[in-house]
């Protein structure tokens, strides 16, 4: 896993730094805090963990950048090569063994880089040969999934959703921060709707 995120220009501690301000994130509101306000602020808190650990903590020629258009909030390597969004994921991320979904549908902007992820699939050949050509910018997930004060999370290459618009396929997973062994009475627990991915349509006129 640690030299898969090495050849990705990542390290495995500055995704953990993002894990554990998800689960701070999601457990830091109070009861008198609005609906789906756990939710919000842990993509916020993550999402701001992962570019001040890419952009900021960086060397200048290391840093990656953010993009934000069309309400995909992206965080883009140096040579625009691969973007990655936070996303929430059910309660399977980070388990190798079982399939992850996102826990909510996407919208139009994340349905572009799956199609973009698809088209490209014949260039991801072995990890020692993943783009032997220039390809455009791969969209990954970083999916995370907080249950009580422990985040679980996978960078993960998406290239399909289901019939709701979550996606249920990947290309590859890297599990950053994996399940424990199965225990029945530690069931990972259901957590709100915590995702943003915003549809930005254009005024007529």
């Amino acid at each position: 896993m640690d030299a898969e995120l090495r050849y990705l220009g990542l390290s495995r501690e500055e995704l953990e730094i993002v894990a554990d301000g998800a689960a701070w994130g999601r457990n830091s509101g109070s009861r008198w805090d609005p609906p789906g306000y756990a939710g919000w602020n842990q993509y916020g808190v993550s999402t701001r963990f992962l570019r001040k650990a890419l952009i900021e903590d960086r060397a200048p020629q290391h840093r990656w950048r953010m993009d934000n258009s069309g309400g995909l909030c992206k965080t883009v390597d140096p040579k625009q090569i691969m973007a990655i969004v936070v996303s929430s994921g059910s309660p399977e991320t980070g388990d190798p063994d079982k399939n992850p979904t996102t826990l909510n549908p996407k919208g139009v902007y994340s349905r572009q880089g799956l199609r973009v992820n698809r088209s490209q699939m014949d260039l991801f050949e072995d990890d020692d040969r993943m783009w032997p050509h220039r390809p455009r910018t791969w969209l990954w997930f970083l999916l995370i999934h907080v249950d009580g004060d422990t985040a679980y999370m996978e960078l993960s290459l998406p290239v399909d959703m289901d019939e709701t618009g979550r996606v249920d396929r990947w290309l590859k997973r890297i599990i950053v921060k994996s399940h424990p062994p199965p225990d029945e009475g530690n069931q990972p627990k259901d957590i709100l709707d915590d995702d943003i991915d915003i549809d930005v349509q254009p005024r007529a006129g």
